[in-house]
């Protein structure tokens, strides 16, 4: 779904398709190689470095339907984001971020500010922040509305959303790092 590059490594998100997949993926770039693979909660979606080099994992979850309509849900289990070690694997932090139910019209994405030490994330309801160093699941959106894209300027702070129709022109929004729209 997703991958970033920390040193001479490329971790790479496995989401599976149609299937379920928990894992990283972790490329030596000299060599070509996956060298280690790094188990993690339900579909990992997006991937993202904070300012120590530790690797944020935005999770979906599994969500299980029925295959004759009106297609309802069966199951599902928690969205998640993980703070990892990319050097051992090892979760540090995780937080339930919804069900992956929540995920149908909204995806699981996010970007880091321009120092590293908040990483923003969509939900079906808005934008949500984490603070890197005390992370803690927000419980109301700092941005409210419904995005399908995010990132964030390196240079300015300035938080962009993306709203897209499917049918017509998308919209592009530019917040400022307090949440305060600036431009449409």
């Amino acid at each position: 779904e997703n991958m970033v590059k920390l040193g001479d490594r490329v971790y790479v998100a496995n989401s599976g398709g149609w299937d379920l997949d928990s894992t990283i993926s972790v490329i030596s770039i000299p060599d070509d190689r996956v060298i280690l693979s790094i188990k993690t909660a339900e579909i990992p979606s997006d991937l993202a470095l904070d300012g120590d080099d530790m690797l944020w994992v935005y999770c979906n979850g599994y969500a299980k339907y029925n295959w004759e309509p009106p297609y309802d849900l069966i199951s599902e289990t928690d969205a998640r984001i993980q703070k990892i070690n990319p050097a051992n694997g090892e979760i540090l932090w995780q937080g339930i971020v919804g069900k992956a139910g929540d995920y149908t019209a909204t995806l699981p994405k996010m970007a880091v500010s321009p120092d590293n030490a908040v990483l923003y994330y969509l939900r079906q309801d808005g934008v949500y922040k984490i603070d890197v160093n005390s992370p803690e699941v927000p419980v109301i959106p700092f941005i409210v509305g419904n995005f399908y894209g995010i990132d964030v300027n390196p240079s300015d702070e300035n938080i962009y959303l993306f709203e897209s129709s499917f049918t017509g022109n998308g919209i592009m929004n530019i917040y400022d790092r307090q949440g305060k729209q600036i431009s449409e």
